[in-house]
């Protein structure tokens, strides 16, 4: 077999995937053909609108595109377009698929930067973010004076404080907000941490990556 027509990891995993689907007695042809012809299906459906959507974006600032031979870090620059391609096709969510087409032209706009490190980070952990802390971070970041603690996020919202503080932690670990722990409540409904978050320059930019 020609070295270009060697199946990738994700292909082969694939097709493992779907073998083994197809081993379950009685229904798995059934749900073989059910699962892989939806989910390439979907996953068509979705890389056409979002490349539909971003040739919209990108109309307006068409004269600002970079020549892909004059990008000084190509390699990395491709990169992170493919590691885009492959969330988009993955992802059901219509608000982070917008988010991924603005992180596209954002690279785009900025394809003449030595390195790519930050956006690079920003694309692997945006998947893995809810969409309940990436609106608590844009709340932050909309706010950038004010401080912001479990409580005032909890407000008028159903979810619970434990989510809150559990979102706004993870959003912490990932190095987008600052924390500054006031103390500890022992015992009762409000035990836990006296937290406060702030957004701060990392998260910021990361905001600015993905929505403008």
């Amino acid at each position: 077999m020609d070295k270009d027509e060697k199946l990738s990891w994700k292909e082969r995993k694939d097709l493992v995937i779907e073998a083994g689907i197809a081993s379950i007695p009685t229904v798995g042809g059934a749900l073989q053909t059910l699962y892989f012809g939806s989910k390439n299906e979907k996953r068509f459906k979705r890389i056409e609108m979002f490349y539909e959507e971003l040739s919209d974006d990108l109309e307006s600032v068409k004269e600002m595109l970079p020549n892909i031979y004059d990008i000084p870090n190509r390699e990395e620059f491709l990169s992170l377009l493919e590691s885009i391609n492959d969330e988009v096709e993955k992802v059901s969510s219509q608000s982070k698929s917008g988010n991924y087409r603005k992180a596209y032209k954002n690279i785009l706009l900025n394809s003449n930067k030595q390195s790519f490190e930050n956006e690079s980070f920003f694309i692997q952990i945006l998947p893995s973010l809810t969409e309940l802390e990436i609106k608590f971070l844009y709340s932050l970041y909309q706010n950038k004076n004010n401080i912001g603690n479990p409580q005032e996020f909890v407000k008028g919202f159903s979810f619970s404080m434990e989510l809150a503080q559990g979102s706004l932690n993870r959003l912490n670990n990932y190095g987008l907000v600052s924390k500054q722990i006031n103390g500890l409540s022992l015992g009762g409904s409000n035990s836990g941490e006296d937290a406060i978050f702030q957004i701060n320059d990392f998260g910021s930019e990361f905001i600015m990556f993905i929505f403008e």
